[in-house]
């Protein structure tokens, strides 16, 4: 399996992917809020092994909703985070690493 994390913001994207067993496959790199940045995260994504994709973002407001639009309809899966649940899940661990 790979996942692929994507930080969402207004303008620009960053995106990187690793392996389940934790081999980076992607180092991050940022792309367009655009068709032509979609693009350039298409290319990158296509140069990947051929196993399932995982992709994870989160919440942020309606600045993801293109992105997830086009991902979906390229047949991605796609998961969606809250952050204030992984804020909470963070806070509640025992250990503060």
């Amino acid at each position: 399996m790979i996942y692929l994390g994507i930080d969402v913001a207004k303008n620009s994207h960053v995106a990187a992917a690793m392996s389940s067993e934790g081999e980076v496959l992607l180092m991050p790199f940022p792309f367009a809020n655009s068709a032509d940045g979609f693009a350039l995260l298409r290319e990158k994504l296509n140069s990947l092994p051929r196993l399932p994709l995982l992709v994870g973002l989160k919440s942020t407001a309606h600045y993801g909703e293109n992105l997830i639009y086009f991902l979906c309809r390229n047949g991605y899966h796609v998961a969606m985070i809250n952050p204030l649940q992984t804020a909470a899940i963070r806070k509640s661990a025992i250990r503060k690493t």
